[in-house]
């Protein structure tokens, strides 16, 4: 039975990608961008890819091999990646309101470059993002310099 990916618990409708900790929440791209643009402070915080096995952590790196990102909990507990010999790659936090070309630079190991929408950016069209397995999200970034 596979598990289900879990929503944003801001909007409640698209796949939350990302973990605040310092809001505890996990959230898609686009109300990430629009909580953590709301004020200086809000910006600041640290946010994280969530953990592709327990769908509630932040993932702290990538197994390269198995494409999935793990956070401490599942890689102690033996639920992730557990392949000898395999590539992995620490995974960064961020801050701010990157735009979807800082998001490609981040996390270069995690995006699946086919689902991200270079044609977007003439015809001034959300940016399309797939993260690993997840599905596709649209987001565009407003943030202000």
């Amino acid at each position: 039975m596979k598990k289900m990916e879990p929503l944003c618990e801001y909007c409640g409708v698209l796949s939350a990608v990302v973990y605040c900790k310092s809001d505890i929440a996990r959230l898609c791209l686009n109300c990430d961008e629009y909580v953590h643009s709301a004020n200086f402070l809000s910006s600041r915080h640290n946010r994280y890819l969530l953990c592709d096995k327990c769908n509630s952590q932040p993932a702290i790196f990538r197994c390269m091999d198995d494409k999935i990102s793990l956070c401490q909990d599942c890689d102690w507990e033996n639920n992730g990646c557990l392949g000898l010999g395999h590539n992995y790659q620490i995974l960064d936090s961020y801050t701010g309101c990157p735009s979807s070309d800082e998001f490609s630079r981040i996390w270069s190991s995690v995006l699946d470059p086919p689902c991200f929408n270079d044609r977007a950016e003439e015809s001034n069209q959300p940016k399309a993002l797939s993260l690993g397995q997840k599905e596709c999200v649209a987001f565009q970034s407003s943030c202000g310099g």
